[in-house]
């Protein structure tokens, strides 16, 4: 009997479910995309795998990459990064940063460059050597806030600040600085709380087309519809974000991971449509239904890449694009 009892003990000991293996997406502020398609993904998609999601508020894409390569293999660990941020980083730490793998693109994220409103710019080429705000140190909206003003200009920012969001925005209203940046999937809900009458203290900077020192930039429109108080597109800079994971190499992570590449696949079209009823965000609507080249340096996972090709390879056939499912 003793015995009986020890082997069921033991057995249940060495059974491990998989959803009791902490499971984490790191985003960014509560306020700003990341979070937001977060959110999406630990209400919409983990479920169906039976899976609960810890959607984790973060300053953004550099630390997000830091607790990833911190916590290695302890945990079960998503982040939404912007993929130049990821270059660098994986540029610059070669050997830590080598296990770091892109499940798949996600969207674009465009570069939001707000003045007051009766400020006399009105174009990105503009802002040479304003007071600007770039969010804070060592964050992936600062890095491509300097790198972009560093191309335009041969020359880094002199005159920036590392504020938060709230502070930049009050600073610029008194005139303490000139130009806020952000870099966020559009809309975003701080923006979109904005009412109407904000057009009387500020506005958006454009991108100009024939500007030769952005022409290796991705480019990108803010909707007029995105805001109520910007009432025109305005032409802009594209960043894309990514979702990456660990290299697993353990039997459990890589079945977890292959499940919630299956759900995120087959639940994708939902996405989408739920995106179209604003039940989500609307950045659904731009994640490729397949997965897309990736630049140098950069690898897909190959434990969901193998999920992501089989179940996409007939996901946009005629049907689904004309009931307008599909890019």
């Amino acid at each position: 009997m003793i015995k009986k009892i020890l082997l069921l003990m033991l057995s249940i000991f060495s059974f491990s479910k998989a959803s009791d293996i902490p499971f984490e997406i790191l985003t960014g502020d509560k306020n700003n995309t990341y979070y937001q398609i977060g959110k999406d993904i630990a209400t919409h998609i983990t479920p169906a795998m039976g899976m609960v999601l810890d959607v984790r508020e973060s300053k953004g894409s550099i630390s997000n990459l830091r607790y990833m390569v911190k916590t290695n293999e302890k945990k079960i660990v998503l982040a939404i990064v912007q993929r130049d941020t990821l270059q660098k980083y994986k540029s610059e730490h070669k050997n830590e940063s080598k296990q770091l793998k892109v499940i798949t693109e996600l969207y674009k994220g465009e570069i939001h460059m707000i003045v007051r409103a009766k400020s006399p710019m009105n174009y990105f080429y503009q802002i040479r050597d304003k007071r600007i705000n770039i969010s804070s140190k060592k964050s992936g909206i600062a890095l491509t806030s300097m790198s972009l003003y560093e191309d335009m200009f041969d020359h880094k920012p002199n005159r920036r600040t590392h504020l938060n969001f709230e502070d930049a925005l009050d600073k610029l209203y008194y005139g303490d600085i000139d130009v806020v940046i952000m870099i966020v999937g559009q809309p975003i809900k701080r923006l979109q709380y904005m009412t109407k009458d904000a057009n009387k203290y500020i506005k958006l900077l454009k991108l100009k087309k024939d500007n030769n020192k952005t022409q290796h930039y991705s480019k990108a429109i803010i909707n007029s519809q995105s805001y109520d108080w910007n009432d025109e597109s305005i032409d802009t800079i594209g960043i894309k974000a990514y979702l990456i994971t660990y290299d697993y190499k353990d039997k459990k992570s890589k079945k977890i991971l292959e499940d919630f590449a299956d759900s995120f696949t087959k639940n994708l079209l939902h996405m989408k449509q739920l995106a179209n009823e604003d039940r989500v965000h609307k950045k659904w609507l731009s994640v490729p239904t397949r997965l897309v080249p990736l630049p140098k340096g950069l690898e897909y996972y190959q434990v969901t890449k193998n999920i992501w090709e089989k179940n996409t390879a007939s996901m946009c056939d005629d049907y689904q694009r004309a009931m307008g499912r599909c890019p």
